[in-house]
């Protein structure tokens, strides 16, 4: 009896990228293939030849929306789009099947007036591209659906303190965690939220004038650790929170970090209305996901917050663990 040769994928990007996503998916794939990095284009047909002109399975490409961009302008870039569109086929030279994964429909910060152009040089990628992946199941019907993979976490120190935490002990509290950005909405859910329910903004401080703002307008019962936590310290904030708050629904994003984050810690979700957040409402039992219209509404949802319902491992497990992940990548590479 022989082994069966395991499928050989080149995978991008392969190293740190400051999240959990690149390792967790990079894990996945290599319980049923043979993951090695993409090192560039010259070292991939380089390597190819001394393969005796064997091409890769294939080759995973993620976040490739934000490579049209110029990265001062933040505009369309015909000259980057083209590098792109030039660096793809000679991709396709080196691997029999490309699959790009849809993180975003268009990048973050893109120009409004950019927006129609970018969306026709991705359907163009799209076209060429073999496999098109999406982490929302909204997307079902356009994509190949593959569920985002859950957080891990290793056991937290047991003398671990949130200095932000302390005016907090024995407070119920909600969060708003993740990068801190006006586009984020958390200066309009301030302006609405209940004044007898206490709010942690924490996360990374993506605009520094902005975040200063939101302290200026603050009241009591708001509250910011706003900075880079520790991964413990993030599980700490989320963990020891009511729910987690997402009150932002732009146009290009496929789906929330932040929502796979609480998920992963067995936290409620009160978010504004977006495709992937009403199908994620529809699939996932009663309770687990509110989702609302508007900022009033998000805040509305939180008053009515119900700490009887918790949230079941084995549920967060049957739509986005691991073994879930693996079928789905496999049906999508057509390996059944």
């Amino acid at each position: 009896m022989t082994n069966k040769k395991l499928p050989r994928i080149t995978y991008y990007p392969y190293f740190h990228t400051g999240n959990q996503y690149t390792e967790r998916m990079i894990e996945l794939h290599s319980g049923f293939a043979d993951v090695v990095p993409f090192e560039g284009f010259y070292k991939a047909i380089k390597t190819m030849v001394a393969r005796g002109f064997k091409r890769n399975d294939f080759s995973v490409i993620n976040w490739l929306e934000t490579e049209c961009l110029d990265r001062s302008t933040r505009r369309f870039s015909f000259a980057r789009a083209g590098s792109l569109l030039v660096k793809l086929l000679v991709l396709k030279l080196v691997t029999k099947n490309i699959v790009m994964v849809v993180h975003n429909y268009y990048p973050h910060g893109a120009a409004k007036s950019d927006i129609p152009r970018i969306l026709r040089f991705m359907r163009l990628m799209e076209k060429l591209s073999d496999v098109v992946i999406s982490h929302s199941g909204a997307d079902a019907e356009r994509y190949e659906y593959v569920p985002h993979p859950l957080y891990q976490f290793k056991n937290s120190p047991t003398a671990l303190q949130v200095p932000e935490l302390v005016p907090l002990q024995g407070k119920p509290y909600f969060i708003v965690f993740g990068r801190i950005m006006p586009y984020k909405n958390v200066h309009e859910l301030m302006k609405v939220w209940p004044a007898d329910m206490n709010l942690l903004i924490a996360g990374i401080v993506g605009d520094e004038a902005y975040v200063q703002s939101l302290r200026a307008q603050a009241t009591d019962n708001i509250h910011f650790a706003a900075r880079e936590l520790s991964d413990d310290e993030a599980r700490m904030v989320v963990e020891q929170s009511q729910a987690v708050i997402i009150c932002h629904a732009e146009d290009n994003v496929v789906v929330s970090g932040t929502f796979f984050f609480a998920m992963s810690l067995k936290k409620q979700v009160i978010a504004l209305e977006t495709p992937f957040m009403a199908w994620a409402a529809k699939a996932l039992p009663e309770g687990y996901v509110a989702v609302s219209q508007n900022v009033m509404g998000v805040a509305e949802a939180a008053a009515r917050f119900r700490p009887e319902i918790s949230i079941e491992p084995q549920i967060a497990q049957a739509h986005f663990g691991d073994a879930v992940i693996t079928d789905a990548l496999k049906k999508a590479y057509r390996l059944y």
